[in-house]
């Protein structure tokens, strides 16, 4: 369950977890390529090239050691984390809202 303060986090379902990151568009690469050197600790998704956002995707029992990394690198890559997104805005960069319904025809 995630709590209050960690706004930044996106329960994607009961083994998968998003922390979105903000961060300056010249770091995303090298950001990237430091996550996929740690083998299953997470993968880095662009959600909003224009503001520099992007979800960092990893598994709850990694989540202590993917912010560790993240923090260790933070004098280097002078990331923060977007808290101020909204729930219903978190979910859409995903997919989980749809507000169309469609119909099949078969």
């Amino acid at each position: 369950m995630i709590s209050s303060d960690q706004t930044h986090l996106l329960q994607l379902d009961e083994f998968a977890i998003a922390l979105f990151v903000k961060l300056p568009a010249s770091k995303v690469a090298f950001l990237q390529s430091l996550l996929e050197t740690y083998e299953g600790l997470g993968t880095v998704r662009t959600l909003d090239v224009k503001n520099s956002l992007i979800a960092v995707i990893t598994t709850t029992l990694q989540l202590a050691t993917c912010e560790e990394l993240l923090n260790s690198v933070k004098p280097i890559v002078s990331w923060s984390y977007a808290q101020e997104l909204e729930d219903q805005t978190k979910q859409e960069y995903f997919g989980f809202m749809k507000t169309e319904t469609t119909e099949s025809t078969f």
